[in-house]
């Protein structure tokens, strides 16, 4: 059952190996499932490379934190993130991880509650006739951007080549993200260059969702595991429970069995996103979990900013900037210090 598997994995690893040996540094990504079997793959390359006593250039892991994480999920890429570096120390491995976080200007307790900047929402969200979500841009591609700046400054430092993004990004994970995929030309053999012109890379471009479950299998348990992996059985479990958590407690391959379930449709992010829709069904179907139950408040105010949305009383007159004829346009569109207070928990002064 393994083999085709075991196949696409030792090609994803050769490719990575190669660029290595070019001397490109590799950066992997921590959040889902898709990115965890590309940075299990991306280790294993640089493993392999310091195994044949090759020289290489440093390597980095990096994952964004925008503050309003999904609170189990950010747990759970913390513990990733540490086992990472006891990996690379075990190995010794030129591998160091990093989080990028919006500046504190941009964050949402800073930019909602502190400035009363309105929310992303599906209607809200529109801009010449254009889908946008500024919210994103100012927590993950600002702060990625950044991260990646600073990456390229210390590997131009250390006379290493250009930095070459490992993405966990397949075709097959939804027809808009293929669309996308495709329009990128994104290669799983070969990098290509992104808007920003960036390298990346794509080795599970052509995999599919019963690949990832399968090599997600392989390695929840010690004896099945190929090679050594940064992480734990115990958070290959976690992560499977955290995709069943946010799917009806259905997902993919329940690991260490072959049975098939329903394709995991968990959807996790901000855990206070309105851009999804009326509701949040992933972290609805979390906090039904007792061991996730902690977060109905969270969910709770989520539908509270989406429920009081087009509540003007809530709001304040503001204007901002002076047109060429002269007039300032004064509109409703940030929150009232009145409801940002009312946002606030209430402490108890007993």
């Amino acid at each position: 059952m393994f083999d085709e598997i075991l196949q696409k994995m030792e090609a994803a690893i050769a490719v990575l190996m190669g660029l290595i040996r070019a001397g490109h540094p590799l950066c992997g990504t921590a959040s889902g499932k898709d990115s965890t079997c590309a940075t299990i793959l991306m280790l294993e390359a640089v493993r392999r490379v310091a195994e044949k006593g090759l020289a290489q250039p440093a390597h980095y892991i990096s994952s964004a934190n925008t503050t309003i994480e999904n609170s189990s999920l950010a747990r759970h890429i913390e513990t990733m993130l540490e086992e990472v570096d006891d990996h690379a120390a075990a190995h010794g491995l030129g591998v160091t991880t990093h989080i990028a976080t919006p500046s504190l200007a941009m964050q949402f307790v800073v930019s909602t509650i502190g400035r009363g900047t309105l929310v992303r929402t599906v209607e809200n969200g529109v801009r010449a006739g254009k889908r946008t979500r500024a919210c994103a841009t100012d927590w993950k591609l600002i702060p990625q951007g950044r991260l990646r700046a600073a990456l390229e400054r210390d590997a131009t430092a250390r006379g290493d080549r250009e930095i070459c993004t490992v993405l966990g990004n397949r075709i097959a994970k939804s027809a808009s993200r293929g669309v996308a995929i495709l329009a990128r030309a994104e290669s799983a053999t070969a990098p290509t260059r992104d808007a920003n012109d960036a390298l990346s890379i794509s080795p599970l471009r052509d995999w599919s969702v019963d690949d990832i479950w399968l090599m997600l299998t392989m390695f929840a348990d010690e004896a099945k595991r190929p090679f050594p992996c940064a992480f734990s059985v115990r958070s290959i479990e976690r992560l499977s429970d955290l995709c069943r958590a946010g799917n009806d407690g259905m997902c993919g391959v329940v690991l260490g069995e072959s049975g098939q379930r329903t394709a995991c449709g968990s959807r996790f992010g901000c855990v206070f996103c309105c851009v999804v829709g009326d509701r949040d069904k992933s972290l609805e179907s979390m906090i039904r979990e007792p061991e996730h139950a902690y977060m109905a408040g969270l969910n709770d105010f989520r539908n509270y900013l989406l429920a009081t949305q087009w509540d003007l009383k809530r709001r304040e007159l503001v204007g901002r900037s002076l047109n060429s004829a002269g007039y300032v346009r004064v509109q409703p569109d940030v929150l009232s210090f009145r409801e940002r207070m009312n946002v606030v928990p209430k402490h108890s002064t007993d």
